[in-house]
């Protein structure tokens, strides 16, 4: 916001000091008064809290706005409050005094109502918008990993290594947050109230910390050593403690902090990904406007706000031993806006969208080259977006759909349903239901013939662009469109996936399928210099997704051996690391043709991490059914759309729409993961400036002009 660090409330005297803002959060603060604790036989000392922080706040107004408060009005409503996070303490400090957790559980209510009169307060001051985070993971906290250190395999979290009893107690606390902040956006519906979701954005960094550099995501930089970093006698600046070489590589700073990569990831996840609700972007219009992240945040300066932190900081009640809040190194990386102002209207980032692949991204295509087909898409196929069978290979819009829509662009044109220039103003759409990227003489030359010997494959999509650049400029030397194609953005994929589809349903050995990997992301390549031959410098290449998790081969491959299946998704094992090994292999491609091209941006689209978000998690996308398929034949002899089928009367809820490909509300976490999320390598922001601006769930709107 090219704002300054938030001034610390208590060590301003003058008007001028909060020129910018004020912080008044303390270290150890908790939300909820001594007094509350100790009328429930927890014996507690004199501390920080709300109500002493909003104390604060009403005495800054007053020195502010001397005689009358009503003058601070347009300040206020110009400002951005964040509230939080607030609240750890409440459970940190008792849960280090050995208080039964069950009775630590019983508070949460009280936390969570503190919390709310505190926005309402606020609201009644006159703030206009508020962002309120959660409560982060506890069960990851090194110090309390081994506080409460377990023999048992089933107190841990597979995926992380965190506690899960402690983690479950964190989502607790932040589900009664969510409900009670939907109860005040009814009750103020001029007020814009954020939840930021430190749990969910943390998680992505406990998950994935190679993804953030960070080599130990468990363990504290600066402590008395031990198994997590830390130890009982000794802590960070006292006794014999350690320190790290190198902290950006830990995820606890000293045991009961996170480390500033820790924090910037979390900040990343919120300002990028998609642990805002409703989103940042969304709330406030045009501004954020973000641009790439690079070692700290860089920020557009959009107003003045008085920045309130209401959280729990690093102090002197540190010596005591408890966790404060993690709000300061967070709001430090934080970019978020002052006042909701209209969005400028902006030319399009790209002037066309060019997409080669298979039915994951056909818009239509199938239809014109295989009329009559009975694998043709017809309604029910549509139904959700469009009302209408269109050719689209799901239940309403496709990832490529969301992408257009970001960009401001219209659906991308089949192909073969435009026949003048006119018609491609904007792009085409060259992928076919069905195709490959190999040609079906490959497969026979293997020994694998294809059951349609004219499956479309890269070759002949490759072959119709170059017809249509004859078309669109007839006059360029060598059909190079060269401004053209400077300004358009090439989707080459997801495409390879029916190299593998294929041979699976004719029964061909799975060991044979995979010699065909290295052969099929040749292909993919040789097309990606194809493109930058004829004059492509945006090229977004996706990877294949998590086939293990698909339906029909949940189905086929079902197994009564339990190994064979994903812990934490029921996903196909083998099958996924197939997926994996296919994109492992294109990402060393991508990476070697950038080395050969370095005047182009080759954007490795990571669909299958994307993908497993929405299967790790398929309740924070509303999905109630992640394998099942809503629409399907009642027998092997009918399929979606075609003899006897049924189908689901909530697609949304659903994560597959006909067994094979996924329904839309997937499609679209999915582009979200990639257009918000840190899905793409390197990311579509920093590659293509600060375009496009991403607002809410694939809602977007256009930051500039290329």
């Amino acid at each position: 916001m090219g704002l300054p660090f938030v001034r610390p409330y208590l060590s301003g005297r003058a008007a001028g000091d909060f020129a910018s803002g004020a912080n008044f959060a303390v270290g150890g603060a908790m939300a909820l008064g001594p007094d509350f604790f100790r009328g429930r036989g927890v014996p507690m000392g004199d501390r920080m809290h709300l109500g002493i922080e909003m104390k604060w706040f009403r005495d800054l107004l007053d020195l502010l706005c001397p005689g009358n408060r009503t003058d601070c009005m347009g300040m206020i409503n110009q400002s951005l409050f964040l509230v939080g996070e607030i609240g750890g303490n409440d459970y940190n400090i008792p849960l280090l005094s050995r208080v039964p957790f069950e009775k630590i559980r019983t508070f949460t209510p009280s936390v969570v109502n503190k919390i709310s009169s505190t926005i309402t307060e606020l609201i009644g001051l006159g703030a206009k918008t508020l962002l309120v985070p959660g409560n982060l993971p506890i069960g990851c906290v090194p110090n309390y990993l081994m506080i409460f250190k377990s023999d048992k395999k089933e107190d841990y979290e597979p995926e992380t290594g965190c506690l899960r009893w402690m983690n479950e107690f964190s989502e607790y606390h932040n589900r009664l947050l969510v409900d009670e902040l939907e109860k005040l956006r009814k009750l103020h519906s001029g007020v814009s109230i954020i939840y930021a979701d430190y749990y969910g954005a943390a998680m992505e960094v406990y998950r994935t910390p190679k993804q953030f550099g960070i080599e130990h995501p468990l363990e504290a930089c600066c402590g008395g050593g031990g198994p997590y970093g830390v130890s009982m006698i000794a802590r960070c600046g006292y006794g014999e403690y350690k320190v790290c070489d190198e902290p950006q590589k830990y995820g606890s700073w000293d045991g009961f902090h996170p480390s500033e990569a820790a924090y910037k990831g979390i900040a990343i996840g919120l300002l990028r990904g998609t642990y805002t609700q409703p989103s940042i972007a969304t709330t406030i219009s045009s501004c954020p406007q973000l641009i790439e992240l690079g070692s700290s945040i860089e920020y557009k300066n959009c107003s003045t706000v008085l920045h309130m932190k209401i959280a729990a900081q690093r102090s002197t009640a540190e010596k005591e031993g408890m966790a404060s809040s993690t709000s300061m190194l967070v709001a430090a990386a934080l970019l978020v806006l002052a006042a909701a102002q209209p969005a400028r209207a902006h030319p399009p980032c790209f002037s066309r969208l060019f997409n080669f692949g298979d039915s994951l991204s056909d818009t239509g295509n199938y239809r014109f080259i295989f009329p009559n087909d009975t694998n043709e898409p017809v309604l029910p196929y549509g139904e959700t977006f469009f009302n209408r069978s269109t050719g689209r290979f799901s239940n309403g819009r496709l990832i490529l759909d969301f992408i257009a829509e970001a960009l401001e662009l219209p659906f991308v044109r089949p192909y073969w349903s435009g026949q003048s220039a006119k018609d491609f103003a904007r792009g085409a759409n060259f992928a076919v239901g069905g195709a490959t990227a190999l040609s079906p003489e490959f497969f026979v030359e293997n020994e694998a013939p294809l059951p349609n010997p004219n499956t479309v494959h890269l070759d002949e999509e490759i072959d119709w662009f170059r017809d249509l650049l004859k078309l669109l400029c007839p006059r360029s030397l060598a059909g190079r469109c060269t401004n053209m194609m400077n300004k358009s953005l090439f989707l080459v994929g997801e495409i390879g996936g029916n190299d593998y589809n294929l041979p699976f349903f004719t029964e061909v050995s799975f060991e044979k399928i995979r010699t065909f990997t290295p052969s099929v992301v040749a292909k993919i390549s040789s097309t990606i210099k194809k493109l930058i031959y004829l004059g492509a410098k945006t090229l977004l290449v996706p990877g294949n997704l998590p086939i293990g998790c698909v339906p029909a081969y949940l189905m086929k491959f079902k197994s009564d051996n339990e190994e064979d299946y994903e812990r934490e998704t029921g996903c196909i094992r083998w099958m996924n690391e197939f997926s994996q090994y296919h994109n492992e292999l294109l990402v060393d491609e991508l990476e070697k043709l950038r080395k050969l091209h370095p005047g182009v941006a080759i954007i490795y689209a990571d669909y299958y991490g994307a993908a497993m978000e929405v299967f790790v998690s398929p309740e924070k996308f509303g999905i109630e059914h992640p394998f099942v398929a809503c629409c399907a034949g009642v027998s092997t002899a009918s399929s979606c759309g075609y003899g006897e089928y049924t189908v689901c009367d909530d697609p949304q809820k659903y994560g597959s729409w006909d067994g094979f490909h996924p329904s839309e509300v997937v499609y679209e976490a999915i582009a979200n993961g990639l257009l918000r999320g840190p899905y793409t390598q390197p990311t579509i922001a920093a590659t293509t400036n600060s375009c496009p601006d991403l607002v809410s769930s694939v809602e977007y709107k256009v930051l500039s002009d290329m």
